[in-house]
């Protein structure tokens, strides 16, 4: 087993490098994770590529073992791609991305 502590230094630092944000959207109990980056680096870049981490509603939710969990499968390739920089800057995706699933998560039901 190794150190989950270790293992998010070392994907915080990979992330930073390769311009890959980090959302948390939880209440006390379960939550999501979300790993996200543009595309592509070009400003006519529109979609979004994103890797989610679920922590159940009957857990705690952890944002440690989150990030590490949406960090990895992001860089797995485990993406979905979404169109979340069609009427906002680029600037502003950690506030659309956290907008778009907190929205998601309200709405979930587990």
């Amino acid at each position: 087993m190794t150190n989950q502590k270790e293992d998010l230094v070392v994907l915080l630092e990979w992330a930073k490098r390769e311009g890959v944000g980090l959302v948390h959207v939880h209440n006390i109990k379960g939550g999501l994770t979300i790993a996200f980056a543009p595309t592509t680096p070009y400003a006519s870049c529109r979609i979004v590529d994103v890797a989610v981490q679920i922590c159940s509603p009957e857990d705690t939710f952890s944002k440690r073992r989150g990030a590490v969990g949406a960090l990895e499968k992001f860089m797995d390739g485990q993406v979905i791609q979404l169109p979340l920089l069609n009427v906002y800057p680029k600037e502003d995706l950690p506030y659309i991305v956290k907008k778009a699933f907190t929205s998601l998560y309200g709405d979930m039901s587990f």
